[in-house]
């Protein structure tokens, strides 16, 4: 292990509350360990391949040097039980951006801890359509001004669950994050979301969104929805909300009248409705 990586694991020891996240910590092995010198620029997105069978616990830590720009595409794929954990530091004036994606047959646990400073940014979207259970734990903190964080999901589900926990901590003034989850949910299906916006006391003139929306179209599908918010500054401008629904029937009603067939109208509604959070892939 480098000596960044041995301070960072202990670091996280100290700090995670997660027991998925220790349990990776415990029992990994191997770990991958990306460092991006600063001022470098990549045109084309680093591949991250998580792959096993059985038991798996793969790891990365990631450092993204001062004014750089990078972006990652994570793969997660194989079957059995996995628990994966991604650790990154956004260096000063960094970009770093991160489109997930599993073909995971089995369950998965994914969590990704993040640490931010001065003019950086991070974005993260995910797409969820074939895991049989997921959960996916987010921890972003943002320690230097000017920082921002964008967190961004869709799942699909039909007869599956997925699971979404959300901390954004603010811990610098004058920082930006937002979080927006969709989830279309048929079926059995069963989905949902946990998120918590926290900003410290000095954290003054913070900026924060986070919006998580249901689609149920079905009468077994299940949606859950937990927004918090934890202020203790004054100068704060936060906003938080949840919809759990079906497809509007006028909707469906006025495009039906204009010759659609019902399936067409109603999966045309239900791409509409994904359509926010898929225009926002890189």
């Amino acid at each position: 292990q480098s000596p960044y990586v041995q301070n960072r694991v202990y670091q996280l020891l100290r700090e995670e509350k997660n027991p998925f996240v220790l349990l990776n910590l415990a029992l990994s092995t191997e770990e991958l360990f990306l460092y991006f010198p600063p001022n470098t620029h990549l045109e084309a997105p680093v591949e991250l391949i998580l792959e096993g069978t059985g038991i798996s616990v793969p790891r990365a830590h990631i450092v993204v040097g001062r004014g750089s720009s990078v972006s990652f595409k994570v793969i997660h794929r194989g079957s059995g039980f996995m628990n994966s954990l991604i650790d990154v530091t956004v260096e000063e004036n960094a970009k770093v951006s991160f489109v997930e994606k599993s073909t995971h047959s089995g369950t998965l646990y994914y969590s990704l801890r993040s640490v931010q400073k001065r003019d950086s940014s991070l974005f993260h979207i995910t797409h969820e359509d074939q895991t049989a259970v997921s959960r996916r734990d987010f921890h972003a903190k943002l320690v230097g001004e000017n920082g921002s964080v964008k967190l961004l999901g869709l799942s699909e589900l039909e007869n599956r669950e997925a699971h979404t926990h959300i901390l954004v901590a603010h811990v610098a003034p004058h920082c930006y994050s937002s979080q927006h989850f969709k989830s279309i949910v048929r079926a059995s299906g069963k989905v949902s979301f946990y998120g918590t916006i926290y900003v410290h006391p000095e954290a003054q003139k913070t900026d924060a969104y986070q919006l998580s929306s249901a689609l149920l179209l079905d009468e077994k599908a299940l949606a859950f929805s937990e927004p918090n918010l934890r202020i203790f500054a004054d100068d704060v401008k936060a906003t938080h909300g949840a919809t759990v629904g079906q497809l509007d029937e006028e909707q469906l009603f006025y495009l039906r009248a204009r010759g659609l067939g019902a399936l067409e109208a109603k999966e045309l509604l239900v791409q509409g409705f994904a359509n926010e959070i898929l225009e926002q892939l890189p």
